[in-house]
């Protein structure tokens, strides 16, 4: 009877164990995930940084970025930014022209470092006021490059 009992023991001490081993390998597993996933949200946040400038910049209460095709022409992309309810662009109406270059040329220099190669029409800035009213900047390839040589 001893030998019985004494087996059942170490069976259950094993059983213990292995159990006890098998949820700290999971455990393990489970935080090196959480570190890659955290790794990659902050290497999405370094090549972002020209979006969050603008953002910084003119305070909006939303801007939506679309990094894809809008409409095409001759495989060639346009993007678009649009800013909602910024209280900058709103008071600085006279100076609109000036502050959609500013943010075509960020938002530019984060599609070059974001897609290779980078081939578009227009870049669209879209500045929606407190008002209902929108104004629309279009930028060619030829106007970012004046823009970028001689402002920035």
């Amino acid at each position: 009877m001893c030998s019985k009992t004494k087996t059942k023991y170490t069976m259950k001490k094993h059983l213990f164990i292995s159990l006890l081993i098998s949820i700290i390998s999971c455990k393990e597993n489970i935080s090196n995930a959480q570190e890659q996933k955290l790794e990659k949200i902050v290497a999405k946040e370094i090549v972002n940084d020209e979006i969050h400038e603008i953002g910084n910049l003119y305070l909006p209460e939303k801007m939506n970025v679309q990094q894809g095709k809008i409409s095409t022409d001759n495989k060639k992309e346009d993007y678009q930014i649009t800013l909602t309810n910024s209280d900058l662009l709103d008071k600085d109406t006279e100076n609109l022209q000036k502050h959609a270059e500013k943010i075509a040329h960020l938002y530019h220099k984060n599609l070059v470092r974001n897609i290779s190669p980078l081939n578009y029409t227009t870049i669209i800035v879209v500045i929606e006021h407190r008002n209902g009213h929108k104004d629309s900047f279009e930028f060619s390839e030829k106007d970012i490059y004046t823009i970028s040589k001689n402002n920035f």
